[in-house]
């Protein structure tokens, strides 16, 4: 049976969101508490959230589940749910089951900051995974830290969130991270000449444009052109002309997939007939070309993991998910996953959800997941390979996966 949990929690958001607006609150963000098992069962699950001291494991959430960037919230916070419903069904963390509150933030940093407080004064957590876009982290991160709170941020990828403090890990690789790393694999495959075009408004975008660019010259691959844009901007045909002129084999373009879908389009009018490639916020390119699935055949995109990869544990976790949503998962919802079992390990390791010993035990922590084996450097963030993914015939394909050294 398909659980579709946040689907359902978003119709309920909504409807609390038109509500909301009526009595012109803007501050106050929605709140959904997620234990394990079905909606149906949450009477018997009541009474199993106990362990035998009373006592439960309190997680918190903030996540956009509405608002532009909802996608990435939903998709990240099933893969939290559905792993604290496997971890409580097999006994929990130290013997108590996961009480999991989320918050929608809705792609705010007021409202992540507002919503942060609410979890820590209204449910007392003992770790956090969010935010999961950028900038709420950042913001989030630095209360965090003051709180001496566990934070994992499963998917926000600016550097500067683990530079808030000792108590912020992260999952997923850093920006630059991933810039870094496909400078390197387009220098491996040959490639000798490359042209960028980013958004010049978005953090996202400028620190894979500066570390793309950086590393390419190091590996000897030559920029042609460095082209920008503005977060408003929907016509890229000049910039595209520039850039076409000065024949780059590579364009990089750092950007999220809505925006890549523009670019795609207006890079093959306007003539351009290299390889086009970019970082992970281009995981979801395919929705914007349900029309013509092949119509982003050939796009190369780094990500934290690929539904192709063959092994075991990624093809369980995809099965599951399938049955669970009834879709496949992207790397925000594998990285959410991941996060559940990295804090799981640690509390188990720490032998206490004491925050102080749990932050120890991360800082130490080897961890297997999903998304790829991993420990964490220096500032906590996580040192793994990154999977280069192929579109193909109108699917995701995995071309490859490499480490970067720091």
């Amino acid at each position: 049976m398909q659980k579709k949990f946040f689907a359902l929690v978003l119709a309920g958001v909504m409807a609390l969101s038109a509500l909301t607006a009526c009595g012109g609150d803007k501050d106050t963000a929605d709140e959904t508490t997620a234990p394990a098992g079905d909606a149906a069962a949450n009477d018997d699950a009541a009474d199993a959230a106990t362990s035998d001291d009373g006592e439960t494991f309190r997680l918190g959430g903030l996540a956009p589940l509405t608002g532009s960037v909802s996608v990435y919230g939903v998709s990240a916070m099933n893969g939290v749910e559905m792993a604290v419903e496997e971890v409580n069904a097999a006994g929990g963390i130290n013997g108590q089951q996961i009480e999991f509150n989320v918050l929608d933030e809705k792609g705010d940093v007021t409202e992540a900051i507002n919503a942060y407080g609410r979890l820590v004064a209204d449910h007392d957590i003992d770790a956090l995974i969010g935010d999961v876009t950028s900038k709420p982290s950042i913001s989030v991160a630095q209360r965090a830290n003051e709180d001496g709170l566990p934070m994992i941020t499963p998917t926000g990828t600016a550097d500067a969130i683990t530079e808030q403090g000792e108590t912020v890990f992260r999952t997923c690789f850093t920006d630059s991270y991933q810039g870094r790393a496909m400078a390197s694999f387009i220098a491996g495959k040959g490639y000798s000449s490359a042209a960028v075009l980013y958004d010049n408004s978005d953090d996202y975008s400028v620190a894979l444009y500066n570390a793309f660019t950086e590393e390419a010259k190091n590996q000897g691959v030559e920029i042609t052109a460095e082209e920008s844009f503005g977060a408003t901007d929907s016509d890229f045909k000049a910039q595209l002309t520039k850039i076409v002129s000065t024949n780059p084999e590579v364009l990089y373009v750092p950007a999220y997939y809505e925006t890549n879908a523009l670019i795609l389009r207006q890079a093959q009018e306007t003539g351009f007939k290299g390889l086009i490639t970019g970082g992970d916020g281009w995981d979801g390119i395919l929705t914007q070309f349900k029309d013509d699935p092949s119509g982003a055949d050939g796009v190369i995109f780094s990500n934290h993991y690929s539904l192709y990869d063959e092994d075991e544990k990624v093809q369980n976790f995809v099965s599951k998910y399938k049955e669970t949503y009834g879709e496949d998962p992207t790397a925000f919802a594998a990285l959410g996953y991941d996060s559940v079992y990295l804090l799981k390990q640690a509390v188990e390791e720490a032998g206490t959800k004491d925050k102080a010993a749990v932050v120890e035990a991360l800082k130490n922590i080897e961890f297997a997941g999903v998304t790829g084996s991993f420990k964490f450097d220096e500032k906590r963030n996580p040192i793994k390979t990154v999977s280069y993914v192929v579109v193909q015939g109108g699917k995701y394909e995995l071309d490859s996966k490499e480490g970067v050294t720091e």
